[in-house]
């Protein structure tokens, strides 16, 4: 999780207690772990947390899985999917909320 903290922090605030996003307790014999956004910023920005956690990815050894999760109050539609290395799954309703996210990201 340190690599994917290091790609985040490129364009995110990881300050534990104000920042867009929290990272609950590593456990290091698993491989996978959690990553929740919480900031209308790093959900607007989803494209950028996406291609952070597969870089991150990319360095590691075992192949890896990353849950990745809005849990907001500022968030009107929470969703979950799950970040590979190579691709991104996600429940079938919440499909539409992601592909408006990063569709709406790209457009930058």
């Amino acid at each position: 999780m340190g690599q994917i903290k290091n790609e985040l922090s490129i364009d995110f605030n990881i300050d534990a207690l104000n920042g867009d996003f929290y990272i609950p307790t590593a456990h290091p014999i698993r491989r996978s772990d959690s990553i929740m956004l919480v900031t209308e910023a790093s959900v607007q920005k989803l494209s950028l947390v996406i291609g952070a956690v597969q870089r991150g990815l990319s360095r590691t050894r075992q192949r890896w899985v990353i849950y990745v999760a809005s849990d907001s109050c500022e968030v009107d539609d929470d969703f979950a999917l799950w970040v590979y290395v190579d691709h991104i799954e996600m429940q079938a309703k919440d499909r539409a909320r992601v592909e408006s996210l990063l569709s709406f990201d790209n457009s930058d």
